[in-house]
């Protein structure tokens, strides 16, 4: 089976969307493209708590952090990432070269500094379902 969090980055990297748009292929499997330097908009996804469904073994749901970094020290930059995060994976469906996802839901977001850089960063919760 496909790992879920391999289709969400895909779906997230589709391009004709605002979240493509802004960042393009910059979107971290578990941590920040190498050489990262926030001069550019990109976003992090980490998967967390795998389930598997109860009612149907070909679906996958978890939980997964997704960190907005702006391109600057402007929070407004960061912010404005996650509102394209949110806008492609809040109520999400449909297919990619490697599975589809399901259903894709907002749990939290909250705007915070990164404590080792200093950046400004968006971090977003969201339970996704895949298959």
């Amino acid at each position: 089976m496909i790992s879920g969090l391999q289709i969400v980055c895909e779906y997230a990297r589709t391009s004709g969307t605002a979240l493509y748009t802004l960042v393009g292929t910059r979107v971290g499997k578990g941590r920040l493209p190498a050489g990262f330097t926030n001069t550019q908009k990109a976003i992090v996804i980490q998967s967390q708590a795998l389930t598997q469904d109860e009612f149907d073994a070909n679906v996958q749901s978890d939980r997964y952090v997704v960190k907005c970094y702006g391109g600057s020290a402007n929070p407004d930059d960061a912010e404005t990432v996650f509102i394209a995060a949110y806008t492609r994976l809040h109520k999400a469906h449909g297919d990619t070269a490697s599975g589809g996802i399901v259903m894709g839901e907002l749990e939290t977001g909250t705007p915070m500094i990164d404590p080792d850089t200093g950046w400004p960063l968006y971090v977003a919760i969201f339970r996704i379902q895949t298959s």
